[in-house]
């Protein structure tokens, strides 16, 4: 799951046979969860991506992952935690040194676990952007982008990898799937506006969606104002809280002690309060 940030359409003139589309107005495609994109554009893009098999990147634990097909087997827990640690949100464009995808990822779950006291639905909060240790943190406008060019192709890609770590992590959902999935859409919207008030600069014009966003307070993470939790904190504290959560949410996962700093730490076990893997 991605930033929601892009516009809610982008007009591309159809030149696919057979489209329909009117003259003058195009086919507004692949732009939105809403609207799909054209059916033959999104097979060619599909069948482009299950024909590739020997393009992969080389990891930080040194696996060759094979991007197009990866598995359960291709996944590590230190290239997650270390590459999303790492990865600065909003492409950088913030008034901080660094606040990453792994410090959203635990903010994700943390509101999750507020939520519904599950862990498992925690455990999908922490990892609904992991793919991005693989592919990096496309914006959403990029992938507005994107998607016109090559409908289909990123989601794909990305639901790829998803299924893989997915497998890794041992995730069953269950009949709640769908509950789960609408919970961290949810705050993950909510996450990207107040890390956009809190970390970047003002906006130049109002984002799409704001105004229909209930805004977090510190409450909502289970922790005080003031708390280290809500601070940006740096690659390698993030990568360390990380691979504590990991090891408190996932059903295999073995109970650490985050090595975050004292302050830091204790927060964590705050926000994350009764979870059934309790902080020794």
């Amino acid at each position: 799951m991605s930033d929601v940030l892009a516009p809610d359409a982008l007009a591309v003139s159809c030149d696919e046979p057979g489209c329909g589309a009117d003259v003058g107005r195009g086919c507004v495609r692949a732009n939105s969860d809403s609207r799909a994109p054209h059916p033959s554009r999104v097979a060619k893009a599909r069948a482009a991506l299950a024909a590739i098999d020997d393009i992969w990147l080389q990891t930080v634990s040194g696996v060759a992952f094979p991007l197009a097909h990866p598995s359960a087997a291709d996944i590590r827990a230190r290239d997650i935690a270390h590459a999303l640690a790492g990865i600065n949100r909003f492409g950088g464009h913030l008034r901080v040194s660094h606040y990453s995808v792994a410090q959203h990822s635990i903010l994700c779950a943390a509101l999750l676990w507020q939520r519904t006291r599950d862990r498992i639905a925690a455990a999908a909060g922490l990892l609904h952007d992991a793919h991005e240790a693989y592919t990096g943190d496309i914006k959403a406008p990029l992938k507005a982008l994107i998607n016109a060019c090559a409908p289909g192709c990123l989601r794909d890609l990305e639901g790829g990898i998803d299924h893989a770590i997915a497998a890794w992590a041992q995730l069953e959902l269950g009949q709640g799937a769908a509950d789960v999935r609408r919970l961290i859409k949810t705050a993950d919207l909510q996450l990207l506006f107040w890390e956009r008030d809190r970390w970047m600069s003002k906006a130049p014009r109002p984002w799409i969606g704001e105004d229909d966003v209930v805004r977090l307070v510190p409450a909502d993470f289970g922790v005080e104002t003031g708390s280290a939790l809500l601070d940006a904190w740096s690659p390698t504290e993030a990568e360390a809280a990380f691979h504590w959560a990991l090891g408190l949410l996932l059903p295999d996962g073995a109970p650490a002690v985050a090595a975050t700093g004292a302050r830091l730490g204790r927060e964590l076990a705050t926000a994350f309060r009764g979870c059934a893997r309790a902080v020794r």
